[in-house]
């Protein structure tokens, strides 16, 4: 199962419905509401601040510590599929960076994502349901290493490339120490058999729990909840990854800097722990609440761009412009939404975005600003918005991004400065349409600060930075999609069942939204797959694979599933043209009911 599974109930609880949300404001406020929960558990559940939550954290740090001591002959391995393996390489990236800067310290962070670097830029979900992949290339990544503390990335508990490589891991615990992060209790992690394979995710995951309790892993799976979009892991399970694999290098690296006591103190540890957690919270706590109206704002116009047939532009630099990258690259898969919809662009391409397999290729894979100059500025119209990411730390001498800040604020697209601290530049801001300021509060911070060194604080100043606008980004994308439509009750009703656990999602987002059996929901998903209304013998019997293959160019399966289901005598031809006529699903359902 997923961690989507879940539905909204009991008193106190955030309920609401982002399909029809009132106002932009009511979607700032009901994302960050969802984000706290991260901080405050689900029911009665696990939660971040339990007992064996901060134990395993402790046990990871430990690891990590170790690591990074002896990084000659250790690694560490972050691995996952889609936005888990996006955000394992960017820390990876980060903490190789700040290790590099720092004497006496050596890079040693490795990542893993499903389908290769080109996945960091678009969709290969095909990929993840290969576990015997999996194993094959952290095999030949560790090959010389003595010692390798790998963290396994999968939200929903489902990803079989990651329940490949853990499977790995256990067989070989002299060498491995493998961390699970994940957000649902074992007992839903996925048991669906998979192709090629004799086991499942939960059997591997289960399994995981007597190496627990040997102290040969650790399973990090706090249950925070749903999605604000019920069965899209970017927002909620992605900023509790950042925030757990922020939290694991902050702790272990403040023990390698020189606080000799800490390795040995666990209280101390988890007293540490305790603060940087209370930080996260503060901050993703405080940014909407305060920058709400600006946020609104900023959706309104995205959502303008993308229901005038428009685009949503990301520009950036480092760090902060890497995630409107990221953003950007789960768009598609989520929303059905057009690659070139939602792009985003970096200074120094792919010299400064710094993924082990270099440049990847053609001119639609380009993310230099030299790339968005050349086949995207000129043709810049009143129904795009382009956002400067991290437009305070834009200066006249980042000479290219600088320059096409200039030029872009000229054209009619709506132009949108999101700083990230307080003293902003006059330049850069000046005659842009609209700006957001993510300013933390440090004053209000500092009590949780101070036993860190002063590299290492602003190493986590930057990763707060990260995750606020990382939660920004992910308010913005996701408002304007919902304004397209692209949301239904909750549900992102338009991604592409492109892979085992994506289509067994289809099914469960069918059953939970119509009330079907999964029989008659699996029934319709694959009328719509095959765009028939009446199924042969061979395609009703074929492989989950061979559905994915043939269906792989097919757009708007699951809306015309729900027409097919939702409206009696409702044929493929008809729902067709009823969502050609009315694109957003809600409209085209409403239509169809009245005839």
């Amino acid at each position: 199962m997923d961690p989507y599974s879940y539905q909204w109930s009991g008193t106190g609880r955030v309920r609401w419905d982002l399909g029809v949300a009132c106002c932009f404001n009511d979607i700032v406020s009901q994302i960050s509401k969802c984000d706290l929960e991260i901080f405050k558990g689900w029911m009665d559940h696990e939660n971040i601040f339990s007992d064996r939550i901060l134990q395993a954290l402790e046990d990871t740090i430990h690891k990590a510590t170790q690591v990074f001591q002896n990084p000659t002959k250790s690694c560490l391995v972050m691995s996952g599929c889609g936005t888990s393996g996006r955000l394992g390489f960017y820390v990876s990236r980060d903490i190789n960076k700040f290790l590099c800067r720092q004497g006496g310290l050596t890079a040693c962070c490795d990542y893993l994502i499903a389908g290769g670097d080109i996945a960091l830029l678009r969709s290969t979900e095909a990929q993840e349901d290969d576990p015997n992949l999996g194993r094959k290339v952290l095999d030949q990544l560790c090959a010389e290493k003595e010692y390798v503390l790998y963290i396994g990335i999968t939200c929903g508990l489902s990803a079989a490339y990651v329940a490949g490589q853990i499977d790995h891991c256990l067989q070989n615990l002299d060498r491995f120490y493998p961390v699970l992060i994940g957000f649902n209790p074992l007992y839903q992690a996925r048991d669906h058999q998979v192709e090629n394979w004799n086991q499942t995710c939960a059997s591997v995951f289960n399994r995981m729990q007597e190496a627990q309790s040997q102290n040969k892993a650790a399973i990090l799976n706090p249950v925070i909840g749903p999605e604000p979009i019920t069965g899209s892991s970017r927002m909620k399970g992605g900023t509790a990854t950042k925030v757990l694999l922020d939290v694991i290098f902050q702790v272990s690296l403040h023990t390698v800097m020189g606080d000799t006591n800490r390795s040995s103190n666990n209280s101390s540890s988890r007293g540490t722990v305790k603060k940087l957690l209370n930080m996260y919270y503060k901050v993703l706590k405080d940014i909407p609440d305060r920058r709400q109206d600006d946020i609104a704002m900023v959706i309104s116009a995205a959502g303008k761009s993308l229901n005038s047939n428009g685009h949503l532009y990301y520009l950036g630099k480092d760090h902060l412009g890497m995630l409107g990258l990221i953003d950007a690259s789960e768009c598609p898969p989520t929303y059905g939404s057009d690659f070139e919809d939602v792009r985003g662009f970096l200074q120094g391409g792919f010299s400064s975005w710094g993924n082990k397999e270099g440049d990847l290729g053609n001119s639609q894979n380009d993310i230099s600003i030299e790339a968005f100059t050349k086949h995207n500025l000129l043709h810049l119209t009143a129904n795009d918005t382009v956002i400067l990411v991290g437009s305070s730390s834009v200066k006249e001498d980042d000479a290219e991004l600088f320059n096409v800040w200039k030029e872009v604020k000229k054209t009619a697209a709506t132009t949108v400065c999101l700083a990230t601290n307080q003293s902003k530049s006059q330049v850069i801001d000046e005659g842009v349409n609209l700006q957001i300021n993510l300013q933390i509060h440090w004053a209000q911070l500092e009590k949780y600060m101070e036993e860190f060194p002063t590299s290492l604080q602003q190493q986590i100043k930057n990763n707060l930075m990260q995750i606020s606008t990382k939660q920004t980004l992910n308010m913005i994308s996701t408002g304007a999609h919902i304004l397209k439509g692209k949301v239904y009750h909750n549900y992102m009703i338009d991604l592409k069942l492109s892979n085992n656990k994506l289509f067994y999602r289809g099914i469960s987002i069918i059953v939970k939204l119509l009330g079907v059996s999964e029989d008659k929901a699996r029934n319709a998903i694959l009328r719509s797959m095959y765009r028939m209304d009446d199924l042969t013998t061979d395609q009703t019997e074929a492989q989950i694979s061979q559905h994915i293959l043939n269906a792989s160019n097919i757009p708007k399966v699951l809306p015309v599933t729900i027409l097919l289901l939702g409206i009696k005598g409702c044929t493929i031809e008809r729902a067709l043209q009823t969502l050609t006529e009315y694109p957003a699903i809600r409209t085209a359902f409403q239509t169809l009911s009245k005839h």
